[in-house]
């Protein structure tokens, strides 16, 4: 899926404020908890749109904290004989801290096989991203992208200091259009890539 298919699957978060902003204009009042339209020349997406920015200014949804791979018993017999095979050369050579690393490479790779993922609670508001308990403020952030893994939906947040991680949260694809909408009032959406890391892990299937 190349760049221009994301654009026209979320659309521009710019003009969606802009389309927003028109609607949300002289022809929508708040009075005593309700929502009062005149001359309705827009469509009911409008309207839903105006009434969440008004009434309640933050999305919530749950996903899972990665995608689950499936791992048949090639992979269990592949990663075992990796294993074997490293550790094999690390104590022919006397490298014993590669020993050691090699290990422990290949329990946690397992643990992560077999533990399933968690989930978890993301909610946007007007002070960042909660993920669960823990907070990423928009002001740690330099922007955000949009990231498709086969039929999986995730949103970056690129942080502002160099050496700092990323954020990627995953998103049911329904919901991609409010998310996208809500990142883009606080921060630029970029264009982003797998990074060195994410190949390994899909190659991996970990």
């Amino acid at each position: 899926l190349v760049w221009s298919d994301l654009e026209r699957e979320f659309e521009s978060p710019t003009l969606r404020q802009n389309r927003r902003r028109r609607a949300c204009s002289s022809e929508t009042i708040l009075k005593e908890g309700q929502v009062i339209i005149y001359n309705l020349p827009f469509s009911a997406t409008i309207f839903k749109t105006c009434y969440n920015v008004l009434m309640k200014n933050e999305i919530s949804w749950e996903a899972e904290e990665y995608i689950v791979q499936s791992h048949n018993t090639v992979w269990y017999i592949g990663l075992f004989i990796i294993t074997v095979a490293l550790s094999i050369l690390a104590i022919f050579l006397g490298w014993w801290t590669f020993l050691i690393l090699v290990i422990l490479s290949a329990i946690t790779i397992l643990i992560s096989a077999l533990r399933p993922p968690r989930k978890i609670k993301y909610t946007l508001n007007q002070d960042g991203l909660l993920e669960d308990n823990n907070l990423h403020r928009y002001d740690e952030f330099r922007a955000f992208g949009i990231l498709k893994e086969n039929s999986n939906f995730s949103a970056v947040l690129l942080p502002k200091k160099r050496f700092s991680l990323s954020v990627k949260v995953y998103f049911p694809g329904g919901s991609g259009e409010a998310i996208v909408d809500a990142l883009g009032a606080h921060l630029p959406m970029e264009e982003v890539k797998l990074d060195f890391l994410d190949k390994i892990v899909n190659f991996l299937r970990i």
